[in-house]
C-alpha cells in the first residue's frame, strides 16, 4: 500500500491496491470467523494467492467506477 499511494499516477493505482486490500480481508476474516480451522486445500490457495486475483479484478472494478463518477480522463490515464 506504501509503494502504490508512492506512484504519481494521482491516486489511480493506489485505489486499485485499496480496494483490493480491503476486499481481501473482509473475506478472509469472514472465512476464518466462519470455519474455525477446517481449511480445504482451495481454501488455503485462496487466502495465499487470493490478494493477486482481487487487483487484477479491483484493476477492472476501479475503471467501471471511475466511469460511473465520470473520471472518463483517469481511465484513459489508467488502461493506457
Amino acid at each position: 500500500m506504501v509503494l502504490a499511494g508512492m506512484i504519481l499516477d494521482g491516486g489511480g493505482l493506489f485505489q486499485v491496491c485499496a480496494y483490493a486490500f480491503v476486499g481481501f480481508w473482509v473475506g478472509a476474516l469472514v472465512h476464518l470467523a466462519r470455519h474455525k480451522g477446517e481449511q480445504t486445500k482451495t481454501d488455503v490457495f485462496l487466502l495465499r494467492y487470493g490478494h493477486f486475483l482481487l487487483c487484477v479484478l479491483s484493476y477492472f472494478l476501479t475503471g467501471w467506477i471511475w466511469k460511473l463518477r465520470g473520471y472518463d480522463y483517469l481511465i484513459r490515464q489508467l488502461f493506457e
